[in-house]
């Protein structure tokens, strides 16, 4: 049925409403809404008629993303809604916009489409649907903190968009920055010449065809301003990089003399301990040594400035066992000797999550282990093989395989060192200080991405439906299983889990694809593939562009798997049904997996701040770890392997060294008196005796109830506001409080394609229109199962939710009922 619906709008301009000067010039404003809902079809007409001149351009945007000029115009719609059409036009100089109110009846689900994170793009992009300005010659002026998406490209190489023609080879960026701002360039492909040069045109450095990601840190800044040139490499086609602009908090309670600096004077050739009161040291902030150090160190008479770190005898001395040769080929006595001459036991103060078949913890090489908040998370009583669903017994009852795997992965990480004298074939874990949180997800026949999303949920301290919390959250989660299909709930979950502070690791998968499994394949899980017992790539692992690591996980090529991992297990015979304690080989990237999540474990111990991003940073500049023959990342073998001596020397360096507290949103925005609720998670071995907030309470109203922080606006928010919580334990966090109706300063996405996963046509015909801090498109009903996705194409090559680009994507896990709302990012990896 179609049914025809005429509004006729007559507006003159009033008196007051814009310049007295303008012509009483009446115009009529009319709109034809044509429906036919069996068919789908959603037509308006838009016209416009001036009594007497009509203004040159006149440029309609129909408030789902399209835009159009003309004084008669006919456009069609995605779906039924209620859309802010606009109506824009000039007249004697001056700018006159127009909205009207568009209802096209019908049954829909109206969608807001939200960043997680502020964020803005390259001015030339290669989008012709979005506003476009040169930055070749004239920098791009950009605020900070600020994470940019930028694109270059060689002209007469693509098919559409702004830049085939003309290409875009330079882009250039001016910023101010502050003392603690860091600059980090992580290139997602192709190869990049970087030039930092201060605003009196001085070089700060120059990286010739950087191919992998690039820190500065604020150390070697300073304050004032800067301009950051970026040029498309030699022999290539195009690059994609993000850019990030963020603040740095030093530890506060790190490794050096508090209130020393060690000074080596311009003409002195030996350094001198200086105390921070020296008059030679005036006007220098007192609270702050790393500042101090930093503003020290720019003076003319200075050669350069250092802490005074806390250095330690150590010895060497060997107590790897000679079947364990994953110990002997991660060189783990670079780790355990210093740790044990500083009297610290490796992983200490640190929980992992193990999620897998459950724990055999009768087994004497896991007595002394300390466990806690163990849950059996198998909902299907007939898989579990337990005869029951949900219960806080984590018990492995034995899969069909009688594996117990879960049990292998755990020694791995945490088995508890032999006792004196002893002559069982014992087992030893890397971190075996760790506590370890067993989590049941796989039973008799593995398991379901509910059961592990519930799993994930609950390790990190996050409401799940089990209706319980653990003790305290997990700060490794270790995924020793996957498969290969993606699923956006298990990523959205994953993304609330990675934001709380937990670290995950996943097995890569031992298909011997070119595409690592899901969970491993997901944005900031750490994949890991395997390595042989002569530290090369094992063959049946999976591998691609989302493999990050390596590690030993072995081969079977006997019977007994001899050259697999050797680890905990139970057996039963005919003379003892009951399972008995067992020591047997087992190969694959679950071992793999096991011996990352423990070295992280050992490293987080030390450096509490550590979370996801900042272990992706330190990956990408080879930080922590080392791949064969110098590479950097390669398709096989991804960043290579934790090198323990490069994390010894960051333990003893690190600014992480301090608790930390993560939010579930640290960019949040607001009107005025609108409140926002954010739940906190608390990390790191000493508990919090205060919790300071420091903000501007004439702007914002804060409270705070164990780990619930409330924040409501007084008043418009005309910029944005800080609030940064801290502890004397270490504790940082940097929450930016937004005004919700006003436009970020620099440029930024004006609309999304949005594409649904039962929809069979060639490209996204729905786009999300800016409204405000949000997106918002209109939708048919929505049904259980379907997957929304809404993404930005910067390079407009039709390729969504690719890095570089924004991107929401959710999986609905019940029948909607009203609005949807999907928080998006801009991808990584």
């Amino acid at each position: 049925m179609k049914a025809l619906l005429a509004i006729s709008i007559f507006c003159s301009l009033i008196t007051g409403c814009y310049d007295s000067n303008l012509s009483q010039d009446s115009k009529e404003i009319e709109v034809q809404v044509s429906v036919d809902n069996g068919a789908q079809i959603f037509n308006v007409q838009f016209s416009v008629h001036f009594s007497q001149t009509i203004p040159d351009s006149l440029k309609w945007d129909f408030g789902d993303g399209y835009h159009a000029q003309g004084n008669t115009l006919q456009h069609m719609y995605a779906s039924p809604g209620l859309y802010l059409a606009s109506l824009e036009y000039s007249e004697q100089g001056q700018t006159i916009r127009e909205e009207i109110k568009v209802h096209i009846p019908g049954d829909n689900n109206q969608l807001h489409i939200g960043a997680q994170q502020p964020f803005t793009i390259d001015s030339d992009h290669n989008d012709p649907n979005l506003p476009f300005s040169r930055n070749d010659h004239t920098p791009q002026i950009i605020d900070t903190p600020v994470t940019l998406s930028g694109f270059l490209i060689e002209k007469n190489i693509c098919q559409g968009g702004r830049l085939c023609q003309q290409g875009d080879l330079i882009d250039s960026y001016r910023f101010k920055l502050d003392y603690s701002d860091e600059i980090t360039l992580q290139i997602i492909n192709g190869s990049l010449d970087i030039e930092l040069t201060r605003d009196d045109k001085s070089l700060v450095t120059y990286h010739p065809q950087q191919t992998s990601s690039l820190t500065l840190p604020a150390q070697s800044l300073g304050s004032g301003q800067y301009q950051l040139s970026l040029s498309l490499g030699k022999a290539q086609t195009t690059a994609r990089y993000l850019l990030s602009i963020n603040k740095t908090v030093p530890g506060e309670h790190s490794n050096y003399q508090p209130g020393k600096l060690i000074v080596t004077w311009q003409d002195q050739a030996q350094p001198e301990l200086v105390d921070l009161n020296d008059k030679r040291l005036a006007q220098l902030p007192q609270g702050n040594l790393i500042k101090a150090r930093d503003l020290f160190s720019r003076r003319d008479n200075v050669r350069n400035v250092s802490l005074n770190y806390y250095r330690q005898a150590s010895n060497v001395s060997s107590q790897t066992t000679s079947w364990q040769w994953p110990l002997t080929l991660q060189k783990i006595n670079n780790l355990w000797q210093p740790l044990k001459t500083r009297g610290q036991s490796p992983g200490e103060n640190i929980t992992v999550a193990v999620l897998d078949t459950g724990i055999f913890s009768q087994h004497p090489n896991l007595q002394g282990l300390p466990r806690h908040s163990g849950y059996d998370f198998v909902s299907d009583p007939v898989n579990g093989g337990d005869g029951d669903g949900w219960d806080d017994n984590p018990e492995d009852p034995g899969d069909s395989l009688a594996s117990f795997h879960g049990t292998h992965i755990t020694g791995i990480i945490a088995a508890q060192p032999a006792k004196p004298g002893s002559a069982t074939p014992w087992v030893q874990g890397l971190a075996w200080a760790v506590e370890i949180m067993p989590l049941r997800v796989l039973g008799l026949n593995g398991g379901t991405s509910f059961d592990m999303i519930q799993a994930l949920r609950y390790a990190a301290g996050l409401d799940n439906q089990s209706g319980r919390l653990p003790d305290k959250p997990a700060d490794i989660i270790n995924l020793s299983l996957g498969g290969s299909q993606f699923s956006a709930a298990e990523q959205a979950t994953l993304d609330a889990v990675i934001a709380s502070g937990a670290i995950v690791v996943a097995a890569a998968g031992n298909q011997s694809r070119s595409q690592v499994n899901f969970p491993a394949g997901y944005q900031h899980v750490i994949a890991v593939g395997a390595l042989t017992q002569q530290g090369e790539a094992a063959s049946y692992g999976n591998h691609g562009p989302y493999l990050d690591l390596m590690a030993p996980g072995g081969q079977c090529l006997d019977v007994s798997c001899s050259q697999g991992i050797y680890g905990l297990g139970a057996q039963a015979t005919l003379f003892t049904p009951e399972y008995q304690a067992s020591w047997h080989n087992l190969a694959g990237t679950s071992m793999a997996s096991a011996h990352v999540s423990a070295l992280l474990a050992i490293l987080r111990s030390g450096l509490p701040a550590l979370d996801s991003l900042e272990l992706q940073a330190l990956l990408s500049q080879h930080s922590i770890n080392s791949n064969t023959n110098g590479i950097g990342f390669s398709l096989m073998t991804g960043w290579g392997s934790l090198d323990t001596e490069k994390m010894m020397n960051l333990l003893d360096t690190s600014s992480l060294d301090h608790g930390q507290v993560w939010s579930d949103h640290e960019d949040i925005f607001l009107n005025k008196d609108e409140s926002r609720s954010l739940t906190l998670t608390f990390r790191g071995p000493h508990p919090i005796h205060e919790l300071n907030l420091d903000y501007e309470a004439s702007y914002l109203e804060v409270s705070m109830n164990k780990d619930t922080l409330e924040i409501r606006a007084r008043r418009t928010l005309d910029q944005p506001q800080t609030l940064i919580l801290s502890s004397i334990e270490g504790h940082h966090l940097v929450i930016n409080v937004h005004g919700k109706n006003t436009q970020p300063p620099s440029p930024a996405l004006q609309h999304l394609y949005l594409t649904l996963s039962d929809e069979t046509y060639d490209g996204p015909m729905r786009r999300a229109a800016k409204q405000g801090s949000d997106w918002q498109a209109y939708v048919p009903t929505l049904t259980t199962g379907q997957t929304i996705q809404a993404s930005s194409d910067l390079d407009y090559d039709g390729v969504y939710c690719e890095p570089g680009e924004f991107c929401a994507v959710t999986e609905l896990d019940k029948h909607p009922t009203g609005e949807v709302k999907l928080w998006g990012k801009l991808l990584s990896h």
